[in-house]
C-alpha cells in the first residue's frame, strides 16, 4: 500500500462518499473516493498547524469502512456486546496458571493500540501479535457499533504516527467459559503495562444483550465496571487509571 505524509489537508475537489469522524481536540479522520483511488486521511492539530497522514485503501477496505457513510454516524452496523470486570492483579498469576494447567485452552497475545480520534465515536489502530487493524467504534454502554478492518504493516506504521500521546499496551489472554444451557463465551484478561500498570480487567463478549444480562460471572471476577466510562480504553488513554481504582491498586495487600 502506498502512503505519504503531508502537513496540509488534501483538496476536497472530486471526492465521493466522504465520511468524517472527529473529536474536540482537532483530530479528524476522513474516508473517501477520489477519482480511481480510495483514501483515508488523518488530521491532527498541533500548535496551530494541521498535520495530515494519508494512506491509500484497497477496494475491500474502503467498502467495509464506507458502510457507515450511508448510516447516521455509527448508530447502525455490526454490534459489539460486552461486559467488563476488574481483577486483583495479585491473583492474576495464579488464575492464569490454573487456566493453562486446566482443560481450558487459553492463548495470550501482546497488543498495542493508539487512537486517531478520541471523541464520542473513536478511530483506533491496533497491532495484535503480527496482525494490524483499523477500527471505527461508536459511543455506548454494553452494546456498541463497530467495524474492524485488517490493514497492512505499512498502512499501520504510517497512521501510527498520528496516535502519539494516545497509546496503550497490554497482554490479552483469551479462554472459553461455559454457561448454562450448553453455551460458551470467550473471556479476555487484559493486563496493562506502562503507566496503566497494574490495572487488570476481564471482558466477555456476547451474541445478544439478553445473553449478556443472563451471564453469571465466575466468583473470581471482581467488581463490574461495564457502565463506568472511566474504564473504557479510550478513557484510560486520555485520563489514566481512575483515581478511586488507583488508590485501591496501590494499597498494601495482606497475604492470605
Amino acid at each position: 500500500m502506498n502512503a505519504m505524509h503531508t502537513t496540509t489537508p488534501q483538496p476536497d475537489a472530486n471526492r465521493e462518499g466522504e465520511f468524517i469522524l472527529s473529536d474536540t481536540n482537532g483530530s479528524r479522520v476522513r474516508i473517501f473516493q477520489q477519482a480511481e483511488r480510495f483514501v483515508l486521511t488523518a488530521d491532527r492539530e498541533e500548535r496551530g498547524t494541521t498535520h495530515t497522514l494519508q494512506v491509500l485503501l484497497c477496494l475491500d477496505q474502503y467498502a467495509q469502512l464506507a458502510r457507515f457513510s450511508s448510516e447516521v454516524g455509527l448508530d447502525h452496523g455490526p454490534v459489539e456486546i460486552e461486559r467488563k470486570w476488574l481483577l486483583d492483579d495479585a491473583r492474576v498469576g495464579g488464575i492464569l496458571e490454573d487456566l493453562q494447567s486446566g482443560e481450558m485452552s487459553a492463548t495470550s497475545v501482546a497488543i498495542k493500540q493508539g487512537y486517531l480520534v478520541l471523541g464520542d465515536d473513536e478511530v483506533r489502530l491496533r497491532r495484535k501479535g503480527e496482525s494490524h487493524f483499523l477500527t471505527l467504534k461508536s459511543s455506548g454502554g454494553i452494546a456498541r457499533c463497530e467495524v474492524e478492518v485488517e490493514i497492512s504493516p505499512d498502512q499501520f506504521e504510517e497512521l501510527w504516527r498520528g496516535t502519539e500521546g494516545r497509546r496503550l499496551e497490554k497482554t490479552r489472554t483469551s479462554f472459553p467459559i461455559s454457561c448454562p444451557h450448553g453455551t460458551t463465551v470467550v473471556a479476555e484478561i487484559d493486563q496493562f503495562s506502562g503507566t496503566l500498570a497494574p490495572l487488570v480487567v476481564v471482558e466477555c463478549e456476547f451474541v445478544s444483550e439478553g445473553a449478556a444480562q443472563l451471564f453469571t460471572p465466575p466468583k473470581w471476577f471482581g467488581a463490574e465496571v461495564t457502565a463506568d466510562r472511566a474504564y473504557k480504553n479510550k478513557a484510560l488513554v486520555r485520563d489514566g487509571i481512575p483515581r478511586h481504582s488507583l488508590a485501591e491498586l496501590r494499597a498494601p495487600r495482606c497475604q492470605a
